[in-house]
């Protein structure tokens, strides 16, 4: 593997961590987990049931690992208590 090639892998990693860290502040961890893995997935070519599924399994297990198990709130990004305040409206 050549320094270009390298160089390219190294940003396409940077970019999606980046991705992932501004859906964490937008919308939380809950749902930013399976929204970054299926887009991830998607973007590398697996399936749609794989994709999906993979998604749903992610999102499944922080749930019932960190609200259910050890009955904490996950981060709720900055656009979730704002939807939540409006619709209440």
């Amino acid at each position: 593997m050549d320094t270009a090639e390298k160089r390219k892998r190294f940003f396409d990693i940077v970019l999606w961590i980046g991705v992932f860290l501004v859906l964490i502040f937008a919308i939380g961890i809950l749902y930013a987990i399976p929204i970054f893995t299926f887009a991830y997935m998607r973007a590398k070519k697996e399936g749609w049931v794989l994709s999906l599924s993979s998604a749903a399994g992610l999102m499944a297990a922080v749930y019932l690992a960190f609200v259910v198990g050890m009955q904490t709130y996950l981060y709720e990004g900055v656009f979730i208590p704002m939807i939540r305040d409006w619709m209440q409206q």
